[in-house]
Formats: structure tokens, C-alpha cells, sequence
């Protein structure tokens, strides 16, 4: 029965490059899905689309760990906790850019509609941050669309703790539970 090499020498630093890349890949995958879903007319469900996105992520990580022979539970764990938090924040990001790409279109019809040219040259998300989110939260970016969709001491708030943390937890935990090891002959 044959060895196989050590998870830190030369032979298998390529298999941990791809697995990473593997990883970021369908996190922001498992972020278009779930992106998709929520742009979607069909309703997406607190705490069980955390769950969904979870167990889609962990389960395609899982595979991905198979695949190219990740057998250090630690590691899986690590690269998969890492992969829950960039799809969390590739989410909101794609969130906050619809929703400012909603108002921009908002924001251009009501000054169509009054006969007033727009002549600035701000970026959508600019223009959300102006216009809506500074007034409303003090706050700009990524943070201050969280605080807006969030509001701070309400129970969506923390609702939303749980959520994210459901994301992480699943994402990081399945690939280590579902955890087989193949014997090399």
C-alpha cells in the first residue's frame, strides 16, 4: 500500500492552490444562486435560505475537498469557514448594488418626470449613498446598506447575526462531518 505525501510537501502545494481557487470560485458561485433566488419573484424565507445557501456551499466545498484529496479536517474547515464569509460578503454586495441600481432608475424617472436633465456623472452607488443611505444611517458602502436593511437593536438585526453565522457555521462544518478518505493502493 502506497503513501501519500505529507500535507505540506512540494507534490501536494498544487492541490492546495486548486482547492483554493476551487473554494473562492463556488463561494462566489453559491452567492450568484442565492443572488438569483433573492432577485427571483419567489419569496426567500428568513432562516431558511441561510440554511439552503449553507448547505450548497458546504456540500460543493465538500466535493471540492474530495476531489483534489484535502484529508487535514482542520484545513477543510478553515478554507471553508473562509469560503462562507466571502459568499456571505459577495451576497450583500450584489444586494446593495441592485438595490442602488433600483433607485438610480427610480431616481432618473422622477427627474424625467419633472422634466429636469440629469447632468451628473455619479455612479449608482454614489447616488444610493447620497441620497439614501448617509441620510438614513450616517454610514456609507457596504456597512451603511447593512445598517439600512438591518436597522440596529431590531430583531431583523439579530435575525441576521443568526443568519450569517447559520452560513458560516454549515459551510465550514459539512465538508468536515461528510468527510471521507479514500485509501491509496
Amino acid at each position: 500500500m502506497a503513501q501519500t505525501p505529507s500535507d505540506d510537501s512540494p507534490t501536494t502545494r498544487p492541490r492546495w492552490l486548486m482547492t483554493i481557487i476551487l473554494a473562492v470560485g463556488l463561494a462566489l458561485g453559491a452567492a450568484v444562486i442565492i443572488g438569483i433566488w433573492w432577485l427571483s419573484p419567489v419569496p426567500t424565507f428568513i432562516l431558511f435560505t441561510p440554511v439552503l445557501h449553507g448547505v450548497l456551499l458546504g456540500a460543493l466545498l465538500r466535493g471540492a475537498f474530495d476531489m483534489n484529496c484535502i484529508n487535514s479536517l482542520k484545513a477543510r474547515f478553515r478554507i471553508a469557514a473562509a469560503a462562507g464569509v466571502l459568499s456571505l460578503v459577495a451576497l450583500f454586495l450584489w444586494q446593495y448594488s441592485s438595490d442602488a441600481s433600483r433607485f438610480q432608475k427610480k431616481y432618473a424617472g422622477a427627474l424625467r418626470a419633472m422634466d429636469v436633465v440629469a447632468t451628473s456623472n455619479t455612479t449608482k452607488l454614489e447616488l444610493f449613498d447620497r441620497n439614501v443611505l448617509v441620510p438614513v444611517t450616517g454610514r456609507s458602502g457596504l456597512l451603511g446598506y447593512l445598517d439600512l436593511r438591518y436597522h440596529p437593536g431590531t430583531w431583523r438585526r439579530y435575525v441576521f447575526f443568526v443568519e450569517v453565522a447559520i452560513v458560516i457555521a454549515l459551510s465550514a462544518i459539512l465538508p468536515v462531518a461528510i468527510h471521507r478518505v479514500e485509501k491509496v493502493e
